[in-house]
């Protein structure tokens, strides 16, 4: 048996019985998953993509005996599957049995952006001074990591024709794959000032929109190309204003796992 695939979130395992088999013989290859996330997993889905030297032993793929659907946290889920061998022209020879398990998740991070005017942020430049924060934050879960990049400190000094942008950069972390981000994978809900009762919709795409994804993200390694939003920068607005986005990222992923069964004449 090997030992199960090292993950922060689906943990898979797969164990043959038994490892060693004469040719023309059976073996029953079992694969336990388990949601060792704090959060459910939905669309969980294992299936043995590659048998190696073996073949199915009722003709079909097994896909859908792993077919569960969603997983609560800490839920263990397990199925089998019958492999054959044919007749070998060696003493013996081992075989690698490939599977992989695929799931849907979402993870959200809230950014707060504080704006300050030009007035009121040199009156304190002068006396008490500004307290400026990090123009770098980063979120995710036990996959995928969003680091958020302004181009300017915050709080934000509102200026006329100011430029400021907000980067947005995903990345895999976990030990397995993220074929691509969707245009609607990537939600960004602004929510109003906590001080006025501005429009809440002070970042914007180049298209002029509030903010989204306008194409496709495809990974280059473990890291999705960075997208930006412009900060507008809003009239009227208190002294001092705070803003807050939601950063909602759904993705597919996928881990795999391997096993070997030994054939023997």
């Amino acid at each position: 048996m090997r030992a199960p695939a090292v993950n922060n979130g689906l943990v898979m395992s797969m164990t043959p019985d038994p490892g060693t088999i004469l040719q023309d013989g059976t073996t029953k290859i079992h694969i336990d998953v388990t949601n060792t996330d704090i959060k459910k997993l939905d669309n969980v889905n294992v299936v043995i993509f590659n048998p190696g030297l073996l073949l199915f032993a009722d003709g079909s793929s097994c896909a859908q005996s792993g077919v569960f659907g969603t997983l609560q946290s800490q839920e263990f889920r397990t199925f089998s599957c019958d492999l054959k061998s044919n007749q070998i022209n060696q003493d013996r020879l081992s075989t690698t049995i490939n599977a992989k398990a695929n799931f849907t998740t979402t993870f959200s991070a809230v950014q707060q952006m504080g704006l300050i005017t030009e007035e009121e942020y040199n009156n304190r430049l002068a006396t008490s001074g500004v307290q400026q924060q990090p123009t770098s934050y980063v979120y995710g879960d036990r996959n995928i990591q969003l680091q958020v990049d302004f181009s300017d400190t915050l709080p934000i000094v509102v200026k006329d024709n100011r430029k400021v942008y907000v980067k947005f950069t995903l990345r895999n972390i976990g030990n397995g794959f993220v074929n691509s981000i969707g245009t609607n994978d990537i939600q960004i809900l602004q929510k109003p000032s906590l001080d006025t009762a501005q429009e809440g919709n002070v970042l914007q795409s180049a298209d002029g929109r509030p903010c989204h994804l306008v194409d496709a993200l495809y990974p280059i390694g473990n890291t999705f190309p960075s997208f930006s939003c412009q900060v507008v920068m809003p009239s009227g607005i208190n002294p001092i204003a705070s803003y807050d986005f939601i950063i909602n990222v759904k993705y597919t992923y996928e881990i795999r796992a391997q096993t070997q069964v030994d054939i023997v004449r």
